[in-house]
């Protein structure tokens, strides 16, 4: 058992090392497929994604799959954000826990932009058609206790981007560890999130038909026959360590405090930090900041919105009826110019 911990660790180390190798050489605004940077429910969101050590609800399935054995039976989660420009992005998730063996989870996202007038330099109003993009991904969720305190969990992911008849799709993996410190409620998280290949797009748009003149015999081919090419890019992978804290935790009321740090490989570093107050174990409120989560766009000398970037809040409503519960949760995040995001998260445990 215990080699098979130092295995573990192993491994996790050696992935983050790997990829603050790479970071080394990133450059801002490299990586593609953004939309898994979004989060996806209201619990989260609220307590500005500082949730990668605390590992007790299904929200883990996203941000650390090495949270998902702690949760007992079975569990449905559907959320909702309604995002910049009328972008909308759902999400579901699906935990079962093994016992013994373990936890398994299966996720699906979709973001849809809808439907976007074409554009070209002739018609810059528009050539009259449209054209739609999407984002989707599919991930399969394995977590594990080593012992009563450590667990590590991954996930596996397919995912594609589409752009009129354009795709790109790879694969990526996240890979979590989950540590109870056995200092009364302290618990310690690390997760590195989107790791893998690089993702290329291809499709009939990039097909196209010249007049071709041979430089050397000088003759003229119509129709000509060429394919564009496409720069390949990474996924945003991003490395999360954090700690969180209950301050108070009885049969009842539990209040939690939780600090995280990000290294992504397309930006700065970020600090997360998320506050969170149970009560009577049916309501919840909760709030969160993001630093530096978009230094381009902070405005402090402007309005008050400029003033709160980075500043989210929400609340949730637990409802235990024996072997079948539902939990409501509501977030909204505050992005400066671009508005209030609002989230709505709908969960179901039996």
């Amino acid at each position: 058992m215990r080699r098979s911990i130092i295995i573990a660790i192993s491994l996790f180390l050696l992935l983050s090392i790997a990829t603050y190798a790479d970071f080394a050489f990133s450059k801002v605004g490299t990586a593609g497929m953004k939309f898994l940077q979004i989060g996806v429910d209201g619990r989260s969101t609220a307590m500005g994604t500082a949730v990668a050590a605390t590992g007790n609800d299904i929200s883990a399935l996203y941000w650390n799959p090495a949270g998902i054995v702690n949760l007992n039976n079975n569990n449905v989660i559907a959320g909702y954000t309604k995002w910049f420009s009328d972008i909308q992005y759902t999400y579901f998730g699906y935990t079962m826990n093994m016992g013994l063996n373990g936890a398994f989870g299966l996720q699906f996202a979709m973001l849809g932009m809808g439907q976007m007038n074409e554009t070209t330099i002739e018609y810059p109003e528009g050539t009259g058609k449209t054209f739609s993009s999407s984002n989707m991904l599919f991930g399969i969720s394995y977590s594990r206790n080593f012992t009563d305190k450590f667990a590590f969990g991954f996930t596996a992911k397919y995912i594609m981007e589409t752009i009129w008849d354009l795709s790109a799709s790879t694969i990526g993996i996240d890979i979590g560890v989950l540590y109870q410190t056995g200092v009364e409620n302290l618990r310690i998280g690390g997760v590195m999130r989107n790791f893998g290949g690089q993702a290329e797009f291809s499709g009939r748009q990039l097909d196209n038909q010249i007049t071709y003149i041979d430089p050397n015999t000088g003759l003229t081919i119509p129709g000509y026959n060429i394919t564009a090419q496409t720069t390949p890019f990474t996924l945003p992978t991003e490395f999360r360590i954090g700690m969180a804290y209950d301050w108070v935790h009885t049969e009842t009321n539990v209040f939690t405090t939780s600090v995280e740090f990000s290294h992504p490989n397309d930006g700065e570093e970020r600090v997360f930090l998320g506050i969170e107050s149970v009560i009577s174990n049916i309501f919840a409120l909760r709030v969160g900041y993001k630093y530096r989560h978009n230094e381009f766009m902070h405005r402090p000398e402007n309005e008050i919105l400029g003033q709160l970037t980075g500043l989210s809040a929400g609340a949730g409503v637990h409802i235990d009826m024996n072997q079948f519960k539902i939990n409501v949760d509501y977030s909204a995040a505050n992005y400066d110019r671009l508005g209030i995001v609002h989230r709505v998260t709908l969960g179901f445990g039996f």
